[in-house]
């Protein structure tokens, strides 16, 4: 007898997993971005490539960064004496004076004897050696000029009017100080108009400078003290430096730069704002004058390498 087959239907499995929502957005989210590019993407590639599509233009701000360094005249703050920073030398002119005539062929000797308003150098018409103090000495050779005591000037004789002295100098004992002028007709007679004692710079043994004019013998009515340091003031040691004057509208400015490398540093700038009126008295000026070298104290200073040059005005 044929057995019965009888098929049992196995009890429903109850679905237990649950959605992940995350996983539902991500695909949502890329199926959209694969859209967007398909239709939207895809043509403006085609135009950008048949160059049918323009983009627009993107300009970056004019942005001005701020000078590091040298380069360009430095700030001269009015009359006030403040100054200093960057700012390179001018390039020197007409050459007024060098120091040629003190060597190097020369043989160091005694310089020409020094009297109240100076003594020529036998072999150089336009050096005079002159005093206030006592205990002057001149001594000139090998290109280097030493000189010693107290208020013991040489004059350069040689027109300047916008100009400037360049020189190598060096405190020799660590005493003496360095006083330079430029525009002088200090020791001419008659009226005050007639002798004005020019524009001045002073390095002092501690290596600080700075400027004055003198309207005519020993009366000083601008000053701005000795306020810069110079250089380091170290004893035995040249250093290198530009002094000039120049006019600068109704005002005349004095700058003071030492060479450190390559580079003319700007050490010291200042304008005087009311220069009395044959400060300015130019056809006086280049008719005749001259510079000078001094040095006060009782010390030494030695210079060589030095010359005086024409320039323009700021």
């Amino acid at each position: 007898m044929a057995e019965k087959v009888v098929y049992v239907r196995a009890p429903r499995r109850e679905r237990t997993e649950k959605i992940d929502i995350g996983v539902f957005i991500d695909s949502a989210l890329a199926a959209a971005a694969i859209a967007i590019i398909y239709f939207v993407g895809w043509p403006l590639a085609q135009k950008f490539l048949k160059g049918d599509l323009k983009l627009p233009e993107f300009k970056l701000p004019d942005i001005k960064l701020p000078t590091i360094g040298g380069g360009g005249a430095a700030p001269t703050n009015g009359g006030t004496g403040n100054g200093g920073g960057g700012g390179g030398a001018p390039s020197p002119g007409k050459v007024v004076y060098t120091s040629a005539s003190w060597g190097p062929s020369r043989n160091p000797e005694s310089g020409p004897s020094n009297s109240k308003f100076g003594n020529q150098d036998p072999q150089d018409k336009n050096f005079m050696a002159s005093h206030a103090g006592a205990g002057c000495s001149f001594k000139i050779g090998g290109g280097v000029l030493t000189l010693g005591g107290d208020r013991c000037r040489a004059y350069l004789v040689g027109n300047n009017y916008n100009s400037m002295m360049e020189w190598s100098g060096m405190f020799v004992d660590g005493k003496g100080d360095f006083s330079m002028r430029l525009r002088s007709r200090h020791n001419e007679g008659g009226a005050p108009a007639n002798r004005f004692g020019g524009y001045g710079c002073s390095i002092e043994p501690n290596g600080k400078g700075g400027f004055a004019r003198e309207d005519y013998h020993n009366v000083h009515n601008w000053s701005t003290g000795d306020k810069w340091q110079i250089v380091s003031g170290t004893k035995g040691q040249w250093f290198k430096a530009r002094f000039a004057v120049q006019d600068q509208g109704s005002g005349v400015t004095c700058s003071l730069w030492i060479l450190e490398g390559n580079s003319w540093v700007l050490k010291a700038r200042a304008t005087d704002p009311k220069p009395n009126p044959w400060a300015h008295n130019r056809s006086l000026i280049d008719k005749y004058s001259y510079s000078w070298i001094r040095t006060n104290g009782g010390g030494k200073i030695a210079v060589k390498d030095l010359r005086i040059t024409e320039i323009g005005p700021l």
